[in-house]
């Protein structure tokens, strides 16, 4: 009776709202096809390659990047499709820490410095925080300090994935926010006077 079992706990699941659609997915699926992590930086949404390697343009003058690790986020809106900042849900699971590029006086060499630090109180993610779309406890992120080189491109320290990660189930998710990310669009309005570009977001 060991089936009547399993099929009986798969049709109790499957009552629930979007389980049967989770659970075609999870049919359909590949389980040994290259599923990478995403993650969003300063209006850009990017996968992480074969290799876990994910990459943003630098927008920023500082080298401090805050790294939040979440599997949801919420967008407040200023107008249009334009996001204002993103805001951390509270019943959800997140980490944050801290990444700061710092230079040893003695040796001159440098070095990331990886502190925890505490979410804020109001829920507001600034636009500046690399977000990874993940479950905290399904990413390691070694705390204290990693050597690295002064190079024209800032390279994080490398963290892992654990076993665990449900990769299937953040992209499904990102298809929520997918349309709050893409280039800037530019209008043309002309008067009697003069030619005017506008910005569509």
């Amino acid at each position: 009776m060991p089936e009547e079992d399993y099929c009986h706990q798969i049709t109790k699941s499957m009552r629930k709202q979007g389980q049967i659609a989770l659970h075609c997915i999870y049919g359909l699926s590949d389980p040994l096809a290259p599923v990478g992590i995403f993650a969003t930086y300063r209006g850009y949404l990017t996968l992480s390659d074969a290799l876990g390697e994910i990459a943003f343009p630098y927008k920023q003058t500082k080298p401090i990047i805050d790294l939040l690790i979440t599997p949801k986020i919420s967008p407040v809106m200023m107008f249009g499709n334009t996001v204002a900042h993103w805001q951390h849900e509270n019943d959800t699971q997140a980490t944050l820490f801290q990444c700061a590029l710092e230079q040893d006086q003695t040796t001159k060499l440098y070095y990331w410095n990886v502190q925890p630090k505490a979410l804020p109180k109001n829920g507001v993610i600034p636009l500046s925080t690399l977000i990874l779309f993940a479950n905290p406890h399904t990413i390691y992120v070694p705390i204290g300090i990693t050597p690295t080189k002064e190079t024209a491109n800032m390279m994080l320290p490398a963290m892992y994935v654990k076993k665990g990660i449900n990769n299937i189930s953040q992209s499904l998710y990102l298809l929520n926010l997918k349309h709050l990310f893409g280039s800037v669009r530019y209008l043309d309005k002309s008067d009697a006077q003069r030619a005017i570009s506008l910005i569509k977001p």
